[in-house]
């Protein structure tokens, strides 16, 4: 089963290794309609000004550098995504590539 990585992890993408990226949100749409993983501001700069998110995939993670903090609030949020019809279908459809 993939896994909910929290709000403040800061990771590392394959095509960006040198950009470090925390993660700010959960199962953006970008402008065309396609729903992916992740939303991310750069790390430490986060959002100066305008609409500077970054959305990605979880496949396109090379390293986790630092992983969010974590209590009963984000297990309890972590229990309701996974409860989801939204995250059941992308937790299936990773399961079919692999």
């Amino acid at each position: 089963m993939r896994e909910i990585l929290p709000i403040g992890t800061v990771v590392k993408l394959k095509e960006s290794a040198d950009v470090l990226l925390m993660i700010t949100g959960y199962f953006p749409e970008n402008e065309k309609g396609e729903r992916k993983e992740y939303m991310a501001v750069i790390f430490p700069l986060g959002v100066i000004e305008g609409n500077q998110y970054l959305i990605f995939y979880e496949e396109d993670i090379k390293e986790i550098v630092f992983r969010g903090y974590e209590n009963e609030n984000y297990e309890t949020m972590s229990a309701l995504i996974r409860t989801s019809d939204f995250f059941k279908d992308w937790n299936k459809e990773s399961e079919q590539e692999n």
